[in-house]
């Protein structure tokens, strides 16, 4: 099972890659003032930096098992993320990993009636609820903000002002997504017996791949689809969601970051004087919100009905 949990770890990382950081960066493509060369190498720098510095701090999601996963059931878990990841792709919606793989590990710890940490556990679930509200309320703030004081009657100089601007929070928000995301993986892959490779190393190169091979139609999703972007709504929701995304770093909690980077489109989006918002789209990433969880949980009691 050791090589097996080392492909579906690295497969997971890759999948988190092309879904996550583009769901991050998609914004900022939707305006079309960066290069998309340029947009992702500024988040993958800013998702690895996240991920060494920060990512520790979501070793407290292991007490949602209340024991370590054994290898096999750690293996079967990363199976699971990585079909519902597959499929969140294949429709290009945003998927959270944290949706997933929260809701397949409860799922096993229900059918194996393993102890779980029910204070942190709660914690965690709490923040899907409050994740979305705050990420709106920031970016509408922040939005309007933004609209006041950089409304500067000389076009170049407020250009040039925005393009710095949207360079740093895609550095900011690529780093908390390292911190956060990555970070709640390699908490996790451990418990996949010894990997003969450092798992830090493992985490980083399946997330490269996925940011250069995965990424496109993802983007589309959030920063065109969803709200034909102008720049201060981009600056704007990117800020909100990755501040709310860094705050429950700092808690060891792992987040949604497709909830809060989504919000933060949809709180921009409502600040601005001229909205033009896909309710489609919206309901295809609100749905996921609702269906990725629940589905996690029946996939991982599933899996322990049929290995035990």
């Amino acid at each position: 099972m050791t090589l097996l949990g080392l492909g579906l770890g690295f497969l997971l990382s890759a999948l988190v890659g092309g879904n996550n950081i583009s769901a991050c960066v998609g914004t900022i493509q939707g305006t079309r003032m960066l290069p998309k060369k340029v947009v992702l190498s500024i988040a993958t720098a800013g998702a690895l930096l996240g991920y060494l510095l920060e990512g520790g701090k979501l070793q407290r999601t292991r007490s949602i098992l209340g024991q370590d996963l054994s290898g096999d059931l750690a293996t079967s878990a990363f199976f699971v993320v990585a079909l519902l990841f597959l499929a969140a792709n294949t429709i290009r919606v945003p998927m959270s990993l944290t949706h997933s793989l929260v809701g397949t590990m409860v799922g096993m710890n229900l059918m194996l009636q393993h102890p779980m940490d029910l204070p942190y556990l709660t914690l965690l679930l709490g923040s899907w609820v409050i994740t979305p509200f705050m990420a709106f309320s920031l970016s509408a703030g922040i939005t309007r903000l933004v609209r006041k004081y950089l409304a500067r009657p000389n076009l170049w100089e407020q250009q040039n002002i925005l393009r710095i601007g949207l360079t740093l929070t895609a550095l900011y928000t690529s780093y908390v997504l390292g911190a956060n995301t990555l970070g709640f993986i390699g908490a996790v892959i451990p418990t996949v017996k010894e990997l003969p490779i450092p798992s830090p190393l493992l985490v980083a190169a399946g997330f490269l791949m996925g940011v250069m091979f995965l990424g496109r139609g993802v983007s589309r999703r959030v920063g065109e689809d969803v709200y034909q972007m102008n720049i201060f709504a981009s600056l704007s929701s990117q800020a909100g969601g990755a501040s709310v995304i860094e705050l429950f770093t700092q808690m060891g909690v792992p987040v949604s970051v497709t909830q809060a980077t989504s919000s933060g489109v949809l709180g921009s989006a409502f600040a601005s004087p001229i909205r033009i918002v896909n309710i489609r789209a919206v309901l295809y990433i609100l749905s996921e919100w609702l269906v990725t969880p629940i589905a996690g949980l029946i996939l991982g009691a599933g899996v322990v009905y049929i290995l035990y």
